[in-house]
């Protein structure tokens, strides 16, 4: 399970894995302690990693040339949190969640059943035709 954070602007954590391990914020550091208490191997990793930062940026400065009106968001302030095991979901909203982070979503594991089998379709054995058909060996019995 990942829990989506977007961290709000007063807070200066860097756009870096373990983002709660470099930053020097010491108000975020104080929150983040409490939120250990309660998922004690909490980490804040950062959400956009396909495309570096930068290049983020100079994609958001195109955009904002190109339609002056564009209003991007700050895409370094989102981060995820991967948690595992059980816990009790409740205890993690909690007052210090919502004073460090503007918003929060949870985002389940998907799990994978096992491969398609066409053959369970209703529809297989009417598409006959459809299917390669085997060319018949010629018959010497007429």
């Amino acid at each position: 399970m990942k829990i989506i954070l977007k961290l709000k602007k007063e807070f200066n954590v860097p756009y870096l894995p373990s983002a709660e391990l470099q930053t020097k914020d010491k108000e975020f550091l104080q929150y983040w302690e409490d939120l250990k208490k309660i998922i004690p191997d909490l980490t804040l990793q950062p959400l956009f990693t396909v495309i570096p930062l930068k290049d983020i940026e100079l994609l958001v400065a195109k955009a904002i040339k190109t339609d002056p009106t564009y209003k991007p968001v700050d895409f370094s302030r989102y981060f995820y949190m991967p948690v595992t095991g059980e816990f009790n979901i409740q205890l993690l909203f909690t007052k210090t969640l919502q004073l460090v982070f503007d918003a929060v979503t949870i985002q389940r594991d998907l799990v994978v059943g096992d491969a398609v089998d066409p053959t369970d379709d209703i529809y297989y054995a009417r598409q006959e035709h459809l299917r390669e058909k085997k060319p018949t060996p010629p018959s010497f019995f007429g």
